[in-house]
């Protein structure tokens, strides 16, 4: 299996990244100076002073389950080939809000990531 299929997409990095998400990630995205993409690597982008490269943590499924609250489920469908996280409780008061709110992809880590972007997105977690 590729890298790049263990991983969520470069697209939900940068959006992570943009919501201020910490980089803080075993792996990730390398974009050099004019956005064209040079893949994903297990680099610490902190230790390339001088270099030009944008980088994005590239989560994992397990780095993303500890960036979710409790009250997350992840399971693989079977209707829908995939994944599909949603809200389940209990977790957080705030969480309950979108109680029922379910993100879908053929990912594991890109389901949880937009969960993730959704969460932060309406204010639910910080």
């Amino acid at each position: 299996m590729e890298l790049e299929q263990q991983v969520c997409s470069l697209e939900l990095a940068k959006r992570l990244k943009e919501l201020g998400v910490k980089q803080d990630s075993v792996f990730f995205y390398i974009v050099d100076s004019d956005d064209g993409y040079i893949g994903v690597r297990p680099i610490n982008p902190t230790k390339n002073d001088g270099d030009s490269r944008k980088h994005f943590s590239a989560f994992t499924v397990a780095e993303l389950g500890e960036l979710l609250p409790t009250g997350i489920q992840t399971y693989r469908t079977s209707r829908i080939p995939g994944y599909s996280c949603r809200v389940f409780g209990p977790g957080k008061p705030k969480v309950w809000a979108a109680l029922g709110h379910r993100q879908r992809d053929t990912n594991e880590a890109n389901a949880r990531a937009k969960m993730l972007i959704y969460l932060l997105e309406n204010k639910l977690i910080q």
